[in-house]
């Protein structure tokens, strides 16, 4: 349930906790199991609630951020990504790759051992299934690392069927599967060996320009400083181990919240504004900055500083201190 508050593809968790709950063996058990459950759940929900209430539109903001931003978000990444089969054409490529048609049909066995097991075992996995299948196809654009809400469970079952495949008493059944199952440990000791390869050889590149971007901030910050990435980059902002002077790190914020451009003008030109911004993108990105007015708060109230990788590092012009710069990065 708290999960849920953060991000709503969580939804598969307390689906399958909810189904198992109430999957017991026997009414009386499944009652007071499924109430003990909607209880845990029902506590950190009203704990949020009873919170929200006490902020001036906090129960509408509420609404808002756990339901109707993901309506407005979804409308905004179709129009920005391309037609529907091409987003199912790389969903599809991302399952491939990751190995889950190789589990699938041990999966399926798993799924039909439990069965014959424990029928709430089955029921609350493939209700877990379903429900994380939802979370990926429901919003409609099928962002590959969506497949994590998905990947728990199918380990779930395909141990299940491992384990059935272990306890078959029918010997051309264990020779059949023997094979497959070869194949899928030679798979997985590739693809795990690919990934750390592939993570020693890109991963510190591709971080080397948000790095270099911080790493001005970080040798000159002073307590207390603020940081504003134009629009929005979190792992900069980690970096740069500077307070963030906006709650949004994710741009998709800047193309969905209303009001949004309204709120960074009046973040740039109150007594508040940051003390750093970056520049990661212009200031008429994502639809903002209609009337170039960010644009003009930003040349009336800052000063670049430094352009590392070709970012604008600016500072407020009203702070003189000296900035130290390093020698030039290796940028990707």
């Amino acid at each position: 349930a708290c999960a849920l508050l953060i991000k709503q593809s969580f939804i598969d968790g307390i689906t399958a906790g909810a189904a198992l709950a109430f999957a017991s063996p026997g009414i009386r058990t499944a009652l007071i199991r499924g109430a003990l459950f909607s209880l845990g759940a029902v506590i950190p929900i009203g704990m949020t609630v009873v919170w929200a209430s006490e902020r001036v539109d906090g129960i509408a903001q509420l609404a808002y951020a756990t339901i109707g931003f993901r309506f407005d978000a979804e409308h905004a990444l179709a129009a920005a990504h391309g037609p529907v089969m091409h987003r199912l054409f790389m969903l599809v490529a991302g399952m491939s790759a990751s190995g889950y048609f190789v589990l699938l049909p041990f999966a399926v066995y798993g799924l039909r051992t439990a069965w014959r097991t424990s029928r709430a075992v089955s029921v609350c996995m493939a209700i877990w299934l379903g429900a994380g299948w939802v979370g990926v196809m429901g919003g409609g654009y099928f962002w590959t690392h969506y497949m994590i809400a998905v990947a728990p469970v199918m380990v779930v079952m395909s141990m299940y069927g491992l384990e059935g495949i272990r306890c078959a008493r029918s010997a051309p059944t264990s020779r059949l599967l023997r094979a497959p199952i070869a194949v899928v440990a030679a798979c997985l000791i590739v693809h795990v060996t690919s990934t750390v390869v592939s993570a020693r050889q890109t991963g510190p590149t591709s971080q080397r320009t948000a790095q270099s971007a911080a790493q001005v901030v970080t040798d000159n910050r002073r307590t207390g400083d603020s940081i504003f990435v134009l629009y929005a980059r979190a792992n900069l902002v980690y970096y740069a181990h500077v307070r963030p002077a906006f709650p949004y790190q994710w741009s998709l914020m800047y193309r969905t919240v209303p009001s949004i451009e309204h709120r960074v003008l009046a973040l740039l030109n109150g007594a508040d504004a940051p003390d750093w911004i970056v520049a990661w993108n212009s200031p008429s990105s994502f639809g903002m900055d209609h009337d170039g007015r960010i644009q003009q708060a930003l040349s009336t109230r800052y000063r670049e500083v430094a352009t590392p990788c070709g970012i604008p590092v600016l500072l407020r012009r009203t702070d003189h201190r000296p900035i130290h710069i390093r020698d030039a990065a290796v940028c990707s």
